[in-house]
């Protein structure tokens, strides 16, 4: 083999590396865009999905219907006009004589207006199989737990004719102004049936 040859061959082998080498660089490249492109996606997703809660949030906030604050201090005797106190703590006091709002010291509740109500117990007809287990954990217990989609867990209410009651799962069919009462018996629900009552929320 003439040297001549052997330097033909050499710059051979040097020209197929510096291909090879470039197709690798080139495969580099489109991994680290590939990579590059993904996270973009991913970022994107996270924006339009903390956009998306943010906005059911607000539209579930609306639903619930808040009405000025007001104190009541019992029913208005036959005392003369000027006896008859005007505010309390710096509130104008309700004019309802027959409304059922008292507060106790230390504690305020806030009327929600009328809610629809309805009753279930454990039974795999009322609670598909959940029995007495809640969607925040807790224990169904009767004369406490109530369901509701609206209020977070942890919510006391007080309800007219049922006395207070904690929010401790959603239930299924709960929307909007809406209480599904724990009962342990599934006669005691029918007996219920569905009612309309006014419900306060404790503040």
């Amino acid at each position: 083999m003439t040297k001549i040859e052997k330097e033909v061959r050499k710059r051979e082998r040097d020209a197929i590396n510096a291909v090879n080498k470039t197709s690798d660089d080139l495969k580099d490249i489109y991994n680290d865009a590939l990579t590059v492109l993904w996270d973009v996606v991913l970022v994107l997703v996270g924006i339009v999905l903390g956009m998306y809660l943010s906005a059911m949030r607000a539209q579930a906030a609306e639903t619930v219907s808040i009405p000025p604050r007001a104190e009541y201090v019992g029913p208005i005797t036959e005392a003369a006009p000027e006896a008859l106190p005007e505010v309390v703590n710096e509130v104008p006091v309700a004019t309802m004589p027959d409304a059922v709002m008292v507060e106790s010291v230390g504690e305020r509740w806030e009327s929600l207006g009328k809610w629809k109500l309805s009753f279930y117990c454990p039974c795999r007809q009322c609670s598909s199989g959940w029995g007495h287990q809640t969607s925040s954990g807790a224990t169904c217990v009767e004369g406490v737990t109530v369901a509701c989609a609206i209020l977070p867990a942890g919510t006391r209410v007080k309800i007219d004719g049922y006395g207070e009651r904690i929010v401790q799962d959603t239930g299924a069919g709960v929307r909007g102004q809406h209480l599904d009462v724990f009962m342990e018996s599934h006669s005691e629900c029918l007996r219920h049936g569905l009612k309309y009552r006014e419900v306060w929320i404790k503040r």
